[in-house]
């Protein structure tokens, strides 16, 4: 998976997001992250201000 080019989402539990976390070279970031509470599409790093946008209620 980790030369796959397409739309990605990362699904965890609300109580498991961590704003900042350690990354290797083996790890891919995501597209959008889902959780029982929200879902978020992630900025990409050429993108300005914060990691996350365009927050929705489940």
């Amino acid at each position: 998976l980790s030369g796959y080019e397409g739309f990605t989402v990362g699904v965890c539990y609300s109580k498991c997001v961590k704003w900042s976390l350690p990354r290797s070279k083996y790890d891919k970031p995501v597209d959008m992250l889902v959780t029982e509470k929200f879902f978020r599409k992630i900025k990409k790093s050429s993108e300005k201000r914060g990691a996350f946008s365009n927050e929705r209620r489940a």
